[in-house]
This record gives structure tokens, sequence and C-alpha cells, in this order.
């Protein structure tokens, strides 16, 4: 068996709850960082093979761009674990939306793990997740996953959410450069979307932009930032539902008719 680690992670927060759930899981042969340019396609999944697939929860879908790059898989009946990373908000239909994608590009998805970090925007919300409880956690998760694997008897891998999923709704925060920007182009190099033009990479252009926020993330300088009014605002409307720290959850596929879940 090969363990394979697909991830998106633009600001870091996915790698470290994937990298905790790997502890456990063992080292991968194969990491592939859908950030970066990469054709799936080409990807040799065997039948028996294991799959762990980490991304963020963008206003409770999975993010067009990796819905794109996953739908390039073949996955010839491997094994796969989804792993849907939030911001210690609501992950809405975004676990049941990759289990489908996954299954989809015949994948046998035998868990799912819900996690939380730093909010990639309001990093108030989430704060120092995932945090050394959660890491331990994670890891509990990914050593009970390999034993469920090793019964070799999955059924149905059920999930909370709609279906149709809900409706996108994309909030327009997009960041601009300062004048602290000194034109080094890592952003422009980098950003998965190309929203961020060469000629002028103190723009942004909002009909490509995701809000992954990589590109604050990674500017030297940085200069790259976002409205504070807007995020003051939007932060305050947020609160409700963000403030309180929610747990991570595993969710096994169904042995003899019962599902098993772990908060």
């Amino acid at each position: 068996m090969s363990l394979y680690h697909i991830y998106f992670s633009p600001t870091g927060g996915v790698k470290q709850v994937s990298d905790a759930l790997l502890e456990g899981l063992g080292r991968p042969d194969k990491q592939i960082h859908l950030l970066n340019q990469v054709y799936l396609a080409n990807l040799a999944l065997q039948p028996g093979d294991l799959c762990l697939v980490a991304v963020p929860c963008f206003y409770g879908r999975v993010p067009d761009y990796v819905r794109e790059k996953l739908s390039q898989l073949s996955g010839h009946g491997a094994f796969a674990i989804a792993v849907i990373v939030y911001g210690n908000g609501e992950y809405g239909d975004s676990l049941l939306e990759l289990r489908d994608i996954l299954e989809s590009c015949d994948l046998r998805v035998i868990a799912a793990v819900s996690a939380i970090a730093q909010h990639a925007i309001f990093s108030q919300y989430g704060k120092g997740r995932p945090n050394a409880e959660d890491k331990a956690c994670l890891k509990d998760y990914a050593l009970r996953i390999k034993q469920h694997l090793a019964t070799g008897h999955f059924g149905a891998l059920n999930l909370k959410g709609h279906a149709p999923y809900h409706d996108k709704h994309h909030l327009s925060i997009c960041p601009q450069a300062k004048g602290d920007c000194t034109n080094c182009m890592k952003c422009v190099e980098e950003c998965p979307v190309q929203a961020i033009p060469r000629e002028n990479p103190r723009c942004v252009d909002k009909s490509r932009c995701i809000s992954c926020m990589h590109c604050v993330s990674i500017c030297p300088e940085h200069a790259r930032t976002l409205n504070q009014a807007v995020l003051f605002v939007i932060a305050r409307a947020l609160k409700i539902n963000y403030n309180e720290p929610k747990n991570n959850t595993l969710i096994l596929s169904e042995r003899e008719d019962k599902a098993v879940q772990e908060v």
C-alpha cells in the first residue's frame, strides 16, 4: 500500500492539520500541494493505496479551484480520507461535497475528518489552532482510521450536509498591496489562480481572486493587506457563530449498519 497526501493549504493551517494526521498514518510516499500547477491525472493510484485529501472550507463549500484540480484524479478504487479544515465557524456542506468529489473519481472514502485551524482572514477566530491538544486528537484519529482500514469492512460514509449543496456566497475580500511593496513578484508567481498581474502586482483581479490569503501569508514585506474597516464589520457579524471553540470530528464508514463518530 502506498500513502498519498494531497492538500491545498494557502496559509498553512490545512498543512498543520494533515501533518498531525500523518503522525499517525505514517510517512507519505508522495505529497502533492494543489497550490502548485499540478496535473493529478498523472497520479498512478492503485487499489489498496490510501489517499489523504485535506482542503479548506470556503463559505461552507469546497473551493471551485480545488474541485477542478481533484476532478482530474483517477482513483482506481484506492481508499481515501476526506479532511475539511475550517476557521471555527461552520463547515456547511463542504465535507459532504468533498466526499462526493472523491467518490466521483473512483476513490473509496472510508473516513472523514473536520478540523479547526486559525481562520485565514479573521485570525481572532480559531487563534493558535491546531494546538497541541488538537494535534494529539488528530493523531489518535489517524490511528483509529488505520484500525478501521485493517478490518476490510466498509459500508456507507454518512455525513451531514445538504444535497443539492447550498449556494456559494463568496465575499469579495481581495488583498491589495500597500506602499511597502517592492515588486518582488513572489505573490505573482505563487497565486494559484493568477489573480495578481505581473505588470502591476500592487493590484488584484477581483474576478479571479478566491480570497485564499496565500499572497498575504507569503509577502516578505507584509505589504499585502485587506480593508480593515470592512474586516471589522464582518468580524463583528461573525462573532456569534465563530467565538465559541469548536471540536474536531472523525466519522468512519459504517460497519454493521452503525456509523462511528469521535468528537
